[in-house]
């Protein structure tokens, strides 16, 4: 099942129409109605439906929040595994030629199904980061990879986001978080 068919299931449950939804949450109704259909040219990008999902948040519109968080969990696991991949080899953990879990141990580790790991694997085989060899397994590529600071800040607000939806969830305002973090900072972390 899509985000868009999700998206439209969960809205038509709640009786909410697509107007009401754009108001919320600031969207605009027809790029909602495109998310919502799947049928465009150009369906929307990544960014698109991540910023969508940022909007749709626990204040906003708490019961949309909820359903794309758990439907879009398989999407965000496999975005969180090529990141990791992408920072252990920036930062010399994963080395050129080190063997990767084969795609189902890696499945079981994650707890995903085995097709996320392979759409990763396959992500990031083409942009020459790994190198799959059939019956032997999966390796490191010898393609240095450098994280861009695009790259970079769309990780620290994916995790930022993270932390303010899982707060929010336990009761805790951003205020609260906030506090938190600074009394960590202050104590060394």
């Amino acid at each position: 099942m899509s985000l868009g068919s999700i998206l439209r299931q969960k809205r038509e449950e709640l009786g909410y129409t697509l107007d009401e939804v754009s108001n919320r949450i600031g969207f605009s109704k027809p790029c909602l109605s495109t998310i919502e259909t799947g049928k465009a040219k150009n369906p929307p990008s990544d960014e698109v439906l991540t910023k969508l999902e940022k909007r749709i948040s626990h204040r906003r519109c708490p019961e949309l929040a909820q359903a794309l968080s758990e439907v879009e969990g398989g999407k965000r696991k496999k975005l969180q595994m090529v990141d990791q991949i992408k920072y252990g080899i920036a930062s010399g953990r994963l080395l050129p030629g080190e063997q990767l879990p084969t795609v189902r141990e890696l499945a079981v580790h994650l707890q995903v199904n085995p097709n996320t790991v392979r759409k990763g694997y396959s992500e990031l085989e083409i942009l020459g980061i790994l190198d799959t060899q059939q019956g032997t397994g999966t390796f490191v590529g010898q393609k240095e990879v450098e994280i861009a600071e695009t790259e970079k800040e769309r990780m620290l607000e994916q995790i930022c986001s993270e932390l303010v939806a899982r707060g929010n969830q336990y009761g805790f305002t951003l205020e609260e978080i906030v506090a938190h973090l600074q009394r960590r900072i202050e104590n060394g972390g």
